[in-house]
């Protein structure tokens, strides 16, 4: 296991050593040299990238040798190291148990599974120190997980770590295989989703739901792919599909009316997330933050802020470092930090344990804290940091973008659209609004959405996801551990615009004017 290096290269070096000594049962040894690696890190470059993994395996040891304290020092200095790595959680909740303390493992291993489902101990110790609803959960993913095939366990965990690579080779050479092997499609789906490839996503899963149309699974997975293509037309139909095998599962009925919300039925989907919270208040699904997040966003569409705040405040008390549900709160323009409350984002956002995607949010949402408050010199800080750490998260390249504008000026000229006249769907119905970030487009839209004539929608991605597709995103092409383009690579996209001909082109209008159908009242336009 590598946590610093994400280029999936295979290395016999001191790790594999120290690995090899721990399954020997020699963790004196293998402490010994782990603590050699981790005191060369300051010299060489190569051992400060080791040092998480140095970290954690002389935590295991120390562990296993009964030094607790020294084990809880090392995953301390770990967490600082590397929050995102999921096994640092695993491992509290081993120490935990082996000083007597069920809870503190319990709420561990919980954290552990949040950040990586596939660590089969972390479920084991759910299932062992569980309530009687958790046991079952955790039950039913032991069974799951102990019937991978090995391959598709490990491309599991590989996808949740971030080696986005590795964890695509192991799949598609297992369906190879078994080419009609479900979780492998699911999996590998997943992947591809991750990584923007909704298209290829989405027909592995139709695939899937074909072979084993039983398989509830992969129709959940369906549907929210589904969801992320904007085709909230046919993610309603099979949620419907679902809920109509299992009328009474809360889960079903919530899956459903995330997708009617999608499709503007916001007072329908916002009844059944009342009833079901209503019906089950000790329930996992009324404990699951992401639930109330989900419900606080129907309510600030629907223009209940009051009840949407209350949603986002109860999603925050659920996971307190719950990032998104602090920043849904500052984006209402309308809430405002107390004094304590950004006291309390501070430490969250300070907190060694935070994950980036949580540290990223908590630290928006304190910015604008800080700027309602007028401490401007303090918001800029967060804002900065924020959009820092979100600018590697992204791999934003400035040079990429300047190659990117730079093809479209040379490929989109007059001439081209000269000779592509008449090409495209003939229809007269959409009116594009073009416009960079924050230059008024919003506001022209509601101005045109004011008119008889014209309906108003959300803000569309279909033609983004439609450029992606010409771009070759996800059809097996090699990529980085991230997904990411290298950066070296050129762009399809909008070179590839030059092979359409007029027969293709009407086909994208037409499917754009068939997939926004759903946002659409009756004005013409």
């Amino acid at each position: 296991m590598n946590l610093a290096d994400r280029d999936g290269a295979v290395r016999i070096d001191e790790i594999a050593a120290i690995d090899g000594q721990m399954r020997d049962g020699s963790f004196a040894a293998a402490a010994a040299a782990a603590q050699r690696l981790l005191d060369a890190a300051g010299a060489d470059a190569t051992a400060a990238q080791r040092a998480p993994q140095a970290l954690y395996r002389l935590a295991v040891c120390r562990r296993h040798l009964g030094e607790f304290d020294a084990a809880r020092r090392a995953l301390d200095e770990l967490a600082g190291a590397a929050p995102d790595f999921a096994r640092l959680w695993q491992e509290r909740g081993h120490l935990a148990r082996a000083i007597g303390e069920p809870q503190a493992a319990l709420a561990a291993y919980r954290e552990a599974v949040r950040r990586d489902d596939a660590l089969l101990a972390s479920w084991r110790g759910v299932a062992a120190l569980g309530t009687a609803g958790l046991r079952r959960e955790a039950g039913a993913w032991v069974r799951y997980l102990t019937a991978l095939p090995p391959p598709l366990l490990q491309a599991r965990g590989l996808n949740n770590s971030g080696r986005v690579r590795q964890a695509e080779r192991l799949c598609r050479a297992f369906l190879t295989r078994q080419p009609k092997h479900v979780p492998a499609m699911r999996l590998l789906a997943t992947i591809g989703a991750q990584r923007g490839a909704l298209e290829d996503a989405e027909f592995l899963l139709e695939s899937a739901v074909a072979f084993a149309p039983n398989d509830r699974g992969a129709l959940v997975d369906y549907i929210d792919v589904l969801h992320k293509r904007q085709k909230f037309g046919q993610s309603l139909t099979w949620a419907q599909r679902l809920l109509a095998r299992d009328p009474a599962n809360p889960a079903s009925r919530l899956i459903c009316a995330n997708q009617a919300m999608a499709a503007g039925d916001y007072d329908g989907a916002l009844k059944v997330y009342d009833d079901v919270l209503a019906a089950q208040p000790d329930s996992r699904l009324a404990h699951d933050e992401r639930v109330h997040l989900t419900r606080g966003h129907a309510l600030k569409t629907a223009g209940r802020l009051p009840d949407a705040i209350a949603a986002y405040r109860q999603a925050a008390r659920l996971r307190p470092d719950y990032g998104d549900a602090w920043w849904s709160l500052a984006n209402l323009k309308v809430y405002r930090f107390d004094a304590g409350e950004r006291e309390r984002l501070a430490a969250l956002a300070e907190a060694p344990a935070t994950a980036t995607e949580d540290r990223i949010h908590l630290l928006f949402a304190l910015g604008k804290a800080f700027e309602d408050a007028a401490e401007h010199s303090r918001s800029f800080a967060c804002y900065e940091r924020g959009n820092a750490l979100k600018r590697r998260q992204l791999g934003y390249d400035a040079n990429r973008m300047t190659r990117r504008l730079r093809t479209q000026q040379e490929v989109c000229d007059q001439a081209f659209f000269r000779a592509r006249a008449g090409g495209g769907s003939p229809a007269s119905d959409p009116i594009f609004v073009v416009g960079l970030p924050r230059s008024g487009s919003t506001l022209i839209e509601q101005i045109l959405a004011s008119h008889s004539a014209v309906d108003g929608t959300l803000e569309l991605h279909h033609i983004g996801a439609y450029a992606a597709e010409l771009d070759g995103r996800g059809h097996g092409d090699p990529r980085p551990d991230d997904g990411r383009p290298p950066p070296d690579e050129p762009p399809r996209y909008p070179a590839a615009l030059r092979d359409l001909d007029a027969a293709e082109r009407r086909r994208i209008g037409q499917r754009y004017l068939r997939e926004t159908r759903l946002h659409r009242g009756a004005a013409p336009r």
